[in-house]
Order: structure tokens, then C-alpha cells, then sequence
């Protein structure tokens, strides 16, 4: 019973790349397929508005930003004051453990030690809202944007419907969402699901575990 416990707390976790995206626009309303999850991506409400792209560096650079410059691989740029919603295509609970993400500059002249933040939202299948986490993104060093490594401590422990992320620009006088500089690359989603095989033998274990307090009742 024990090792049926233990099992029962095993997980499967993903890492959500975009390798395999080989669109590199995001249009406002589109919906971009990461293997079993999904994100759709929104703007100001123009459809067909460009919100985004997803790419490696050049592809971010080519669109007049300042891009992070450690990361060869491809990722999502969220640009445009846009927001993006991440969920499971069959509509299943998932934890969102941790990501690298990274402000993106676009017009500034100077940045401040903290040039962006994502604010991270979990919501159930209900649109509740079950955990709030903002992200700090720092400034450029040495002049170029770097991604950075955010584990999400006790909001990746929570089991969600959807994550909305949204982007925003930060100097002096705060944090804004205004004149299209609120942009962030992300990239490297860690996700968290319970295998369906554990779900099956924590329902044994506490089955077992209820029998033998009963007979030690007895």
C-alpha cells in the first residue's frame, strides 16, 4: 500500500518550447499549438492585428526590438501590449512550475533596474481565480536583454484550467500597459499534470488505508 501512496504521487511534466512552431507571426486571436496545450494570444481587439512572434533572435530583431541575446533557440515574443492564455487542449487541470522569460525594449532610451513585469494569473475551469504571481523582469545589462530562470514556488503547486500571462512596462513613475512597450519573450513553460495511472492508484491506496484502520478499529 505504501508503494501504491507513493506512486500515486508521480507526475507527468512537460517543457513547453516552441521548436515546433513554424509560423513565426502571432495575430490577435490565434491560437498556437504547443504539443498538448494551446495558447491563444490577444491584443487591443483588432483581429488579425499583429501581437507577436515566435522565433530566435533575428526573427525577434527584425520586427525593430531589443531582444534578449541568450537564447539560440526559438520563442514566443509577446509584443504590442498584448496578453496570451495558456491551457490543456482537452481542457484537463495542469500546474505551471516554471519558465524563462525575458522584457523586451522597443523605443526606450533608458531602462530601469526593473524594466518589465509579467503578472501570472491561475484560474479554474470556472474563470475563478485561484493564485496570483507577479514576475519582475530586470533591465538591460551591458546593454542587452538577457532571459532569466523563475520558479514559481507555491503558485506551480496550483492545479489550474488556464494561466494568463500579462506583460508590463516599468520606469519611474511604475508599471504601465501603454504605447506598446509592455512586451516580454518567454519560452521553456515547465508543466506539471497527475498521470492518470496515479489518479487510479491513490484512489486504491486510500481505499487500502481506510480498510486497515477499520479492522484496527475493530
Amino acid at each position: 500500500m505504501f508503494a501504491a501512496l507513493c506512486a500515486a504521487g508521480s507526475t507527468q511534466a512537460s517543457t513547453l518550447d516552441f521548436e515546433s512552431v513554424d509560423n513565426p507571426i502571432v495575430l490577435d486571436g490565434q491560437r498556437t499549438v504547443l504539443g498538448d496545450y494551446t495558447i491563444d494570444s490577444y491584443g487591443e481587439g483588432v483581429p488579425g492585428a499583429l501581437v507577436g512572434t515566435i522565433g530566435s533572435s533575428d526573427v525577434c530583431s527584425g520586427f525593430g526590438v531589443a531582444c534578449p541575446v541568450n537564447n539560440a533557440s526559438k520563442y514566443y515574443n509577446v509584443l504590442a501590449d498584448s496578453y496570451f492564455v495558456l491551457a490543456k487542449g482537452d481542457n484537463t487541470r495542469f500546474k505551471v512550475q516554471s519558465l524563462q522569460a525575458s522584457f523586451i525594449g522597443i523605443g526606450q532610451t533608458s531602462f530601469n533596474g526593473t524594466a518589465g513585469a509579467i503578472e501570472l494569473y491561475a484560474f479554474d475551469a470556472n474563470n475563478q481565480e485561484l493564485a496570483y504571481m507577479p514576475l519582475f523582469l530586470r533591465g538591460p545589462v551591458g546593454g542587452q536583454f538577457r532571459f532569466d530562470d523563475f520558479g514559481l514556488g507555491a503558485f506551480g503547486n496550483v492545479h489550474m484550467s488556464y494561466l494568463l500571462a500579462v506583460g508590463y512596462a516599468c520606469d519611474t513613475s511604475g508599471c504601465s500597459r501603454t504605447g506598446n512597450r509592455a512586451n516580454f519573450a518567454i519560452d521553456n513553460i515547465v508543466t506539471d499534470v497527475p498521470e492518470p495511472g496515479s489518479i487510479a492508484l491513490m484512489g486504491l491506496g486510500l481505499f487500502g488505508l481506510g480498510a486497515l484502520i477499520r479492522r484496527r478499529a475493530a
